[in-house]
């Protein structure tokens, strides 16, 4: 997989309980994926993140997709871009 670019996205209800990682139980972070960075993502990798329900498609627009990341697991994965 091509290292995919993200963008951070911070909630604004501080009362939402954010999902944990199914591999290291650490809690994921919310982030904003275009659907060009997610077409650079393996098939399998969609897939199971879909089955997850780390991935939310079109929540934040109609090209941009919400996605669920373990900062821990993914650390060489994901480049997280400074807005």
């Amino acid at each position: 997989m091509d290292r995919v670019h993200v963008t951070k996205v911070f909630c604004l209800d501080e009362n939402y309980i954010f999902p944990r990682c199914h591999k290291c139980k650490e809690e994921l972070s919310p982030f904003r994926i275009e659907s060009t960075e997610l077409n650079k993502c393996s098939t399998e990798f969609v897939k199971h993140m879909m089955k997850l329900n780390y991935i939310r498609v079109n929540a934040i627009s109609d090209d941009a997709h919400l996605i669920w990341l373990c900062k821990e697991c993914l650390s060489n994965e994901i480049l997280i871009k400074d807005k």
